[in-house]
């Protein structure tokens, strides 16, 4: 599923008010300054008002994110144990990919089920702390049985993959899923998931690391009805 934000243009001319009138009763809906049109495949493009204030989005850019049942099946598309942990960590933390593949065992804190990211580590230098499922930390300590003999532990990468790498491998199995895939995709899948599981916004920014509030929330202001009603029953 994709939903995207497009750069609003240059100003429209002033109109009489009939004509706007008219014009406005065209738009399917208009709120908050907002206004947007769902296309067949779910996707929900708007402009913000240029009369109001910009609304923080990743760039501008397209946001992609998977349906629940998408995501089951690109989990089940990938056959590898490593690689398996590796696509559970991305969407069950909403790390940033350049975070995992810097990942180290002495950053996660199994007793306490958080991984600690350095500030040296992160897109905006500030270090922060993410909340890790069981299930996944557990997958976790089965991997490092594996590796045991190995000088990786602790001091060195878990996966010891770059950027490059990580992402080929996603591009692979989500081939294999038929569907389309990133490291980034699985990022705002755990976002629009957590929100219409109704985890308070607030959290959800300080788990994926937003520097400001406004970022989390384009994904509420642009998600389906479903995440919003969600997010506003919280």
């Amino acid at each position: 599923m994709r939903l995207s934000l497009k750069t609003p243009g240059p100003k429209p001319k002033t109109m009489p008010n009939t004509q706007k009138r008219n014009s406005l009763s065209k738009t399917p809906f208009t709120k908050g300054g907002i206004r947007g049109i769902k296309s067949c495949s779910g996707s929900i493009h708007r402009t913000r008002d240029s009369r109001r204030g910009k609304l923080a989005c990743p760039n501008n850019h397209e946001i992609k994110y998977l349906k629940k049942e998408e995501w089951l099946r690109l989990l089940e598309s990938v056959d590898n144990y490593r690689d398996k942990l590796i696509v559970k960590l991305l969407y069950s933390t909403g790390m940033r990919v350049g975070e995992l593949s810097k990942l180290k065992v002495e950053d996660i804190d199994f007793q306490e089920r958080f991984i600690h990211i350095p500030a040296e580590n992160t897109k905006t230098n500030t270090a922060r702390t993410v909340i890790v499922p069981k299930e996944v930390l557990s997958d976790i300590s089965a991997y490092l049985k594996t590796l045991k003999n190995s000088p990786r532990i602790n001091k060195h990468p878990l996966f010891s993959l770059t950027v490059r790498r990580i992402q080929q491998l996603l591009k692979k199995y989500a081939k294999q899923a038929n569907i389309e895939a990133s490291p980034h995709t699985l990022r705002h899948t755990h976002i629009v998931h957590a929100l219409l599981d109704r985890i308070p916004i607030a959290a959800v920014q300080k788990q994926v690391g937003h520097k400001r509030l406004a970022t989390t929330q384009i994904y509420s202001n642009l998600a389906p009805e479903q995440v919003r009603e969600a997010y506003e029953r919280k």
